[in-house]
């Protein structure tokens, strides 16, 4: 029977009637009401009905008056928008039934839909989408910026779109349950109907919400980005949606220009990841890992998710690819790694780039600044005076830092630092030890060095070294002020705790002008015995009142 037929025997209009028909236009693709739809969003067997609706028909015109509605026949219908309730699926049409024949098929299935009807469902509180199913499948205006696209594209994105905004990646829209399907349809559908503001913050929604161990378009859109692969890339059905979603993979995805995606090409590079940074900079993925980490752009442990603007950080890693590690640096001014470190302690040379996971590096041009505030210093002669020694070593001879020798040579207090016109590195400056030695001198410490005790107390040298380490005289190690050697230096007020409670054998013999020999048989015989410090140390005794009748120990001078 043809449509026109059917009409007659209806007695309805045939254009009223060929406007609810799905029209064949080959390869899979109807037209149903001047929408198109492919299979995979009209129902061609599976029957799903609205009880409410048909029990209100049923109590309104009797039997002939249960009718199916045409957005029952659209897969994404799930939830009644007038009733709010689910559909109820009926059961497939058995031989000889025809799968078409709707009103027998409800005929056929009557008391399950009434029972349905009066139990009743799940009542949905959003029927936005399926509202707008049913006012675009039926022909009427709506003031939805989605309206551009055709009805098959719009279910298409809605479905795989809110898949991914509800379920997240992992799920497919073949996956759903029947209850699952409304609720990922609502969530896009509000992201899409305002325009394509609120559709870049349902995407940046996806993005922010991934939680793939390797982030990227395909990994975080899962099914919608699937999809996308499958459609037309080069017709203009998609080109719209094509272009937007490029162009939103472009700018918060690291694809670099000239890279492709939908047939869409990137031409300037905004987001990096580790990858593709250390790629462009000539970095080592793991060295990279720690200058982001560093930079604060993410965590170690989650660096595969480290993802950061190129605009913003391409001149910066630029900066640290040109930088040269310590030892290189080191090489560069002529200088021992231990004193490019020291130079850094002190903040005379700072590096470039300072993190605590990382070792420092230092920019060459950094490094020529530092090298000519040196160079500019030193006179330059043909020979080099006699005696001059180059500066590192004459740090070495002066005991100071190399640090201390710079800043002396860069304030040009430095008299006699020179170089030759061929010299281009600090190793090959030179200076006088005692120029150097005039400049660092400080004032004389007061004390009495180990030579000045030996001299005033009458021992011997382990005697005095004895003395201090026992600490019977407290010394303190300071620097002599001109060599700056370290030296063990004693103050009077230990000198005369010391003297207060012992004598030496020397410094009575001196008292009593005789020999040694002499004063210690006398005190051996007087019962005087000496500390017991050994065969190889001076004679000490301790300092008593019979001890001074016998031999006067006298005062030191």
């Amino acid at each position: 029977m043809t449509l026109v037929n059917m009409a007659e025997l209806a007695r309805i209009p045939a254009e009223e009637l060929s406007r609810y028909a799905a029209r064949d236009r080959g390869h899979y693709v109807y037209d149903l009401n001047g929408q198109t739809l492919t299979l995979k969003n009209l129902e061609r067997r599976t029957l799903k009905v609205c009880p409410s609706c048909l029990l209100e028909d049923f109590k309104s015109a009797g039997e002939l008056g249960r009718h199916c509605r045409v957005e029952w026949l659209l897969s994404c219908y799930q939830v009644c928008h007038v009733h709010r309730s689910p559909m109820l699926a009926l059961p497939d049409a058995e031989y000889p039934r025809c799968p078409h024949d709707v009103y027998q098929r409800i005929r056929d299935c009557w008391t399950r839909i009434r029972r349905a009807a009066e139990i009743g469902g799940e009542v949905s509180n959003d029927v936005a989408w399926e509202t707008y199913l049913a006012c675009r499948i039926r022909g009427r205006e709506t003031d939805a910026w989605c309206d551009r696209f055709d009805l098959d594209l719009i279910c298409n994105l809605v479905m795989s779109l809110g898949t991914v905004m509800r379920f997240g990646a992992s799920r497919n829209p073949s996956d759903l349950r029947p209850g699952e399907k409304p609720h990922a349809a609502a969530s896009a559908f509000l992201s899409m109907k305002h325009g394509l503001k609120s559709l870049a913050r349902a995407f940046r929604a996806v993005r922010d919400a991934s939680t793939s161990p390797k982030p990227g378009f395909q990994s975080d859109f899962g099914a919608f980005a699937r999809w996308l692969y499958r459609i037309d890339h080069n017709g203009p059905r998609f080109a719209e949606l094509l272009d937007f979603t490029a162009n939103f993979a472009f700018e918060n995805y690291p694809y670099g220009a000239g890279d492709m995606l939908f047939g869409r090409t990137c031409h300037v590079r905004k987001i990096h990841n580790i990858t593709s940074a250390s790629k462009q900079h000539r970095l080592k993925y793991p060295r990279m890992t720690s200058l982001a980490v560093g930079l604060g752009l993410g965590n170690k442990d989650r660096h595969e998710r480290i993802e950061f603007s190129a605009k913003k950080y391409d001149p910066v890693l630029k900066e640290f690819a040109q930088c040269l590690r310590p030892k290189a640096a080191a090489a560069e001014l002529g200088i021992r790694v231990e004193a490019l470190q020291r130079l850094a302690k002190v903040d005379i040379l700072k590096p470039r780039f300072d993190m605590p996971i990382m070792v420092p590096v230092y920019h060459p041009n950094g490094l020529d600044v530092f090298r000519e505030s040196i160079l500019k210093y030193a006179s330059v002669v043909d020979q080099i005076p006699v005696g001059n020694i180059p500066l590192f070593k004459l740090c070495n001879h002066a005991k100071c830092q190399l640090d201390e020798a710079i800043h002396l040579a860069r304030s040009g207090s430095l008299h006699s630092f020179c170089r030759l016109p061929s010299s281009s590195r600090i190793h090959d400056c030179y200076a006088d030890l005692e120029d150097l030695r005039d400049q660092l001198q400080g004032p004389e410490h007061q004390g009495y060095t180990k030579l000045q005790v030996k001299r005033l107390l009458r021992v011997n040298d382990p005697t005095v070294t004895l003395l201090v380490r026992k600490s019977l005289l407290r010394a303190r190690m300071v620097r002599h002020h001109r060599s700056r050697r370290r030296m063990a230096l004693i103050g009077s007020d230990a000198m005369s705790e010391f003297l207060g409670s012992h004598a030496t054998l020397g410094m009575m013999a001196h008292a009593a002008r005789t020999q040694a020999k002499h004063v210690a048989t006398k005190l051996d015989k007087a019962g005087f015995e000496p500390l017991p410090l050994g065969e190889r140390f001076s004679k000490i005794y301790q300092r008593t009142p019979e001890l001074e009748n016998l031999f006067y120990p006298g005062d030191i001078s």
